[in-house]
């Protein structure tokens, strides 16, 4: 499987993390192993343990930053009607 990375995912923390996610997501926390991911993102595993000293490092660095865009998503739903809240939830 080739990786397409987005616009604007050009670091190297931020491919490995996009690559994780993906993996992570699709097939389990425990099914991927860093090498999997090293292989994925096109990293060296010097670089991988760089920015993420252990798989567990990493599965936090994975689940802060979808808690992050949750999060990010929810506000951008429940700002959009401020005072209805009935309609917040209709969202």
């Amino acid at each position: 499987m080739n990786f397409e990375f987005p616009e604007g995912v050009t670091g190297v923390r931020e491919r490995i993390l996009e690559v994780a996610d993906e993996l992570f997501y699709r097939e389990g926390i425990r099914a991927i192993g860093v090498d999997t991911i090293i292989a994925k993102s096109s990293v060296a595993k010097t670089t991988l343990y760089r920015y993420f000293p252990s798989k567990n490092d990493l599965v936090v660095a994975y689940l802060e930053e979808r808690n992050r865009r949750f999060w990010a998503l929810f506000d951008s739903a429940v700002n959009k009607h401020p005072s209805d809240p009935k309609a917040q939830l209709r969202l």
